[in-house]
């Protein structure tokens, strides 16, 4: 997502953000980490904010600083305070009080999750980056969805966006694979295989 945070020129507050109807709610029974990458322009406190459920709202800065400035970094917010579900979310990249930033400036952010960790992701570690590839079809998909493979996949596992898998596989060869996806809620869906050399490739589908 491209951001484009107002400065004080522009008319800018502190809370400057975005927020949005989590469909479905984000449940905070189990997992309580929420995990935001984001790519920015300068260092600044970063929030995130859960609003609807059981125990009304909760506004929280993340538990890392951030350390770095045009590159990707993972940020942490721990709802360990809550449980149930919250139908609202409110994320705010840049939240200096008072701002002082006179211009806008252009913010990302990817990678939502909702997860058990409360360690920032890197980059770096056991796991190793993709260096293969792989075809689905048809993507957006209602029922079926095809897989074409080039070798053999040790997993394969599909998890929504906020972090709960909904389908696995182990030992999975390859050639033409086929998933039942009638039955998943609409929605964006991530895809992961990993294959005998314990490389891990992912892709993105859309459920209609």
């Amino acid at each position: 997502m491209k951001f484009i945070r107002r400065g004080t020129n522009n008319g800018g507050q502190p809370w400057g953000g975005f927020w949005a109807a989590a469909d479905p709610n984000i449940n905070v029974t189990a997992h309580k980490y929420i995990h935001v990458k984001v790519y920015k322009p300068r260092i600044s406190p970063i929030k995130f904010k859960l609003e609807g459920g059981p125990k009304g709202m909760l506004e929280i800065f993340s538990t890392n600083d951030q350390q770095t400035t045009g590159a990707w970094e993972d940020m942490v917010f721990a709802f360990d305070t809550l449980s149930g579900n919250y139908p609202t979310c409110a994320f705010m990249p840049d939240f200096e009080d008072p701002l002082t930033m006179a211009d806008d400036q252009v913010i990302y952010f990817d990678d939502i999750i909702l997860n058990d960790d409360p360690n920032p992701i890197t980059t770096t570690g056991i796991v190793k980056h993709a260096s293969f590839e792989f075809k689905i079809y048809p993507n957006p998909v209602f029922d079926v969805l095809n897989l074409q493979l080039n070798e053999n996949m040790k997993q394969m596992a599909i998890f929504n966006l906020m972090g709960q898998k909904m389908f696995e596989l182990q030992n999975v060869k390859r050639g033409a694979t086929q998933i039942n996806a009638a039955n998943f809620p609409k929605g964006i869906y991530l895809l992961k295989l990993i294959n005998d050399d314990n490389l891990t490739s992912v892709k993105k589908f859309i459920k209609k």
